[in-house]
């Protein structure tokens, strides 16, 4: 419960109540879980207070609670984006002592970070020095920086950084063209993803649904959701399993179009499927209705959310997202 209340909270920018609540929680002898200590330390960094966020995660640490990677890309990609480039390097290297690093989640945060400022050859250049200085894989590398190019924009840039990598012999893997037909797609350039999705396949990656979400994503994006629904209903052939993030993308799709219809059929086939429905595809469900002008629909999900345990907070958020849009 506290930590929907604390999320909700954060949502909504009511600082004082997350400290209220912590207290609360205090005094009714309740101790935070990592759930927790991760929505602290994102929703601190998210509103610049690193120095909440550092206390949260030290707070985590002496509990005895094992640090995970979002929680630490999160801090890092944090402390670069307000210039505390020290700091970041000393985090880093505790994400090596954690053996995070190879996970190139943390490490698209830094390129994104590098990115944003167009120091792209500069950062590369420290990314060949955390090689030096961390023993890191190539292809470790090689993926940061194609997942900088695309943060910045740059996919055809990232492609040909590819083609010459292949030339010297490197290998892509999955994570490589998940970050490319994530971002070519995202760019409009569906037909290219699917290209890419098909060169995938000729060097015998198998596209996971992350990579079919992208494609999905972009389908839909593109206005094209004929064709985005095909495809998901190929990923049962392909023994593939659409989860919650499948179904927003539909969901948001046809409610964007005004098609709140399908995107009720999606709902529950979620429900039938037995996936449980968040935050996001009820927000999105509502907002889509309310657009519509079908209230009566609305209330109903947002008495579903009641029943299930939504915090009233959090039903207000959502209200009010709504009466922006």
């Amino acid at each position: 419960m506290y930590n929907s209340l604390i999320n909700g909270a954060f949502m909504s920018r009511k600082l004082s109540k997350v400290m209220d609540l912590l207290a609360e929680m205090q005094t009714r002898g309740l101790s935070p879980n990592i759930v927790t200590y991760g929505s602290l330390i994102t929703g601190w960094c998210n509103e610049g207070m690193l120095d909440k966020a550092f206390s949260s995660y030290c707070e985590m640490i002496d509990k005895g609670f094992i640090t995970n990677l979002i929680i630490c890309s999160k801090v890092v990609s944090t402390l670069y984006r307000l210039g505390r480039i020290d700091e970041a390097n000393i985090l880093l290297k505790k994400l090596v002592d954690f053996n995070l690093f190879s996970d190139c989640l943390s490490s698209s945060k830094l390129c994104k970070v590098g990115s944003r400022h167009q120091e792209i050859q500069k950062f590369s250049d420290s990314l060949d020095e955390s090689v030096k200085s961390f023993s890191l894989p190539n292809h470790v590398v090689y993926n940061i920086a194609i997942l900088g190019l695309c943060r910045s924009g740059k996919v055809a840039d990232a492609r040909k950084f590819l083609s010459k990598l292949l030339v010297s012999g490197f290998s892509p893997d999955n994570f490589t063209y998940c970050t490319l037909i994530h971002a070519t797609a995202a760019a409009g350039n569906v037909n290219e993803a699917f290209n890419l999705r098909d060169e995938m396949l000729k060097r015998d990656l198998v596209p996971n649904i992350t990579t079919y979400n992208a494609l999905i994503n972009g389908l839909s994006k593109s206005g094209n959701l004929d064709r985005a629904q095909r495809l998901f209903r190929k990923l049962y052939r392909k023994g593939l399993a659409p989860n919650a993030g499948t179904y927003n993308i539909l969901i948001d799709g046809y409610c964007k179009i005004g098609n709140t219809v399908e995107a009720l059929k999606f709902k529950d086939k979620m429900v039938q499927e037995g996936i449980s429905l968040s935050i996001i595809t009820y927000s999105t469900l509502i907002n889509g209705l309310c657009m519509q002008g079908n209230m009566e629909e609305s209330v109903k999900l947002l008495s579903q959310l009641i029943k299930v345990g939504v915090q009233h907070n959090l039903v207000n958020h959502i209200l009010q997202f709504d009466s922006r849009h």
